[in-house]
């Protein structure tokens, strides 16, 4: 987080961008435990790390990959996509030789590069990936989780008699949890701006 705090914010936006994979990563959790799917913890490093690939291309190639997200939202592409079009790979992609770089069990490089397509993911990672996937459009797109849940999650038993609830213990998570997780993450300077703009 230290890394990429000193980007000038018109080019990324730190507090926006770490808020929301902590979101995602609170999401991910909230479902593994509902789920009861073991290491549950793990997935918040998963959806805290999801899009760690765009933070990366921000800190090498700041005017193209803000080219490539603006051209994705112009033209309504999916960024992805357009990043394969400039860069000749995808944040998923680079976000998964990261993890390889960071020396992470294969479960992360994983789950972060198939986390969009999760059809493409190996059998023992597809109920991991679905669920990613799952709580990164529960983030993205507010009103998404009132939608019918992927296969491989509503088979899960534990799941299957929770519909139309547990959607309700995710979001107090995210409430209860969002902002300790941020000021507990951010680097000191960040930590203290968060503090002093709480009145802390």
């Amino acid at each position: 987080m230290r890394t990429f705090y000193n980007i000038p914010e018109q080019i990324f936006n730190f507090n926006d961008f770490w808020r929301h994979g902590i979101r995602c990563g609170i999401a991910s959790r909230s479902l593994a435990k509902i789920c009861r799917i073991p290491a549950s913890n793990r997935f918040f490093t998963l959806g805290l790390l999801l899009e760690i690939g765009h933070a990366a291309m921000f800190v090498k190639s700041p005017e193209l990959a803000l080219k490539a997200l603006l051209e994705s939202q112009q033209q309504g592409r999916s960024i992805d996509k357009v990043e394969v079009e400039y860069f000749g790979f995808d944040y998923c992609q680079l976000g998964s030789v990261l993890m390889h770089q960071w020396r992470l069990p294969e479960v992360y490089s994983h789950i972060i590069e198939h986390h969009l397509y999760p059809e493409q993911s190996r059998s023992e990672y597809r109920i991991g990936t679905e669920l990613v996937n799952y709580a990164h459009q529960i983030c993205e797109k507010p009103g998404y989780i009132n939608l019918p849940l992927p296969q491989a999650l509503s088979s899960h038993s534990h799941l299957a008699g929770l519909l139309g609830h547990f959607e309700e213990s995710i979001a107090k998570e995210i409430i209860d949890y969002d902002e300790q997780v941020f000021v507990m993450l951010s680097p000191p300077t960040a930590n203290s701006n968060t503090m002093n703009s709480l009145g802390i």
